[in-house]
Formats: C-alpha cells, sequence, structure tokens
C-alpha cells in the first residue's frame, strides 16, 4: 500500500553518518535511503548489478574505461539536479589519500581518475581491467554526495545537513532514542518510496 508510516527497530546509533567516512552496517542502514550509488545490486536478483543514478553504463574494449550515463531526472533533495561534477567530487572524494575511508578506500586499488565529459555522462578509468570495480560500486558505502554541500565545508556527519538523492531525507535525530525519515519530494524514480515516512528506534545503545 502506498503511503503510511513504518516504525523500524536497531541496535544502535549509527556510527557516522558521513558515508565515505562510516565503517559499519549502522552507518549503512542509516544513510542507505538518503543517497544514491551509480550502480546498485539487483534486490530480487541479487547478483546481477543494475543502475542506481545512472540510466545506462559501457565499458570499452581496453577494459578499464568506464561511461556511465546519468538520470537527467535525479535531483538533491534540495531541488538542485545531480551532475556527472557530483560523481567526480564524490568518487575522488572516497579515494582521497591520507583520509579515513575504512570502506570506500578500498577502490583506491582500481580507480585511476574521472572526468565530467558533459553534465549527465562520467568517464571513469581503472587503473587495470577487474570486474571487482562495478561489483564494489555496487555496494552500501560508494554514494554519490552533493559537491554544492561538502565541497562549501557543510558537516554532513550531522544529520540535519545532509542533502541526499534517495527516496527519503533525514528528519530528526535523538541520540539513544530515535532517527527519523520523511519522503524525498524531489526523488526521481516514479512508485517509490511506498511509504511517508519512517522511523527508527534505537532499542539497545552500545
Amino acid at each position: 500500500k502506498y503511503g503510511g508510516h513504518m516504525d523500524l527497530y536497531h541496535s544502535t546509533n549509527p556510527g557516522k553518518w558521513d558515508i565515505h567516512v562510516g565503517s559499519g552496517n549502522h552507518t549503512a542502514r542509516a544513510t542507505a535511503s538518503l543517497y544514491n550509488g551509480l550502480v546498485i545490486y539487483n534486490h530480487v536478483k541479487t547478483d546481477e548489478i543494475v543502475c542506481d543514478l545512472c540510466t545506462t553504463w559501457e565499458l570499452a574494449a581496453d577494459g578499464v574505461t568506464y561511461t556511465f550515463h546519468l538520470n537527467g531526472k535525479a535531483k538533491w533533495s534540495d531541488g538542485k539536479p545531480v551532475t556527472a561534477d557530483d560523481v567526480v567530487f564524490s568518487l575522488d572524494r572516497m579515494t582521497a589519500e591520507g583520509e579515513p575511508r575504512p570502506r570506500t578506500g578500498a577502490l583506491r586499488a582500481y580507480y585511476e581518475s574521472s572526468e565530467a565529459v558533459d553534465p549527465l555522462t562520467v568517464k571513469v578509468i581503472t587503473k587495470f581491467p577487474s570486474p571487482a570495480f562495478i561489483q564494489f560500486l555496487a555496494t552500501s558505502y560508494p554514494k554519490i554526495l552533493p559537491k554544492h554541500v561538502v565541497d562549501a565545508g557543510v558537516d554532513i556527519n550531522i544529520p540535519g545537513n545532509i542533502v541526499g538523492s534517495g527516496p527519503f531525507r533525514q528528519a530528526g535525530f535523538e541520540r539513544l532514542g530515535s532517527y527519523r525519515f520523511e519522503k524525498n519530494p524531489n526523488y526521481f524514480k516514479e512508485g517509490l518510496p511506498f511509504l511517508d515516512s519512517a522511523e527508527v528506534f534505537i532499542i539497545k545503545d552500545k
């Protein structure tokens, strides 16, 4: 049924709200519905990787050049469009040397560079051919962040500062109590989300 409110229960607070800095499932669970990746594992056929922010992607014959075509309907929760610059910024941030990247830092072994070909096209170069690159991009941590927010110095480790492209947006956090989500009115995928809001209650904080 479309619409309504759902209560969920979780064992602890998120260690970090910044998904590129977070290292555990508690961070991933709290942020998964706030952001999108370039690609994602199919929730039905779980061994299949499908587009999330992209509409299509191609791998060149050289085995190292990926081209992602973004969904032109994708917007951030503040109404600004998701662009190729956001993707390049996010990939560079995920792999930044000398910065704590407990999960996304694994991409450093594969990622060479990326560039915005146009506002909706991103070219990504890997260091060598490897199927692990696209597989890792589809996991919970390599989310695309809004350059105009993060690059401006806004601390996205504060829940109220989060601007995402996912089906929900952050609607409140009470440490040791709960965190709340509400439907993102700018979400670009039709038919989702099914709920108007969700609230996660902490039942045991470590």
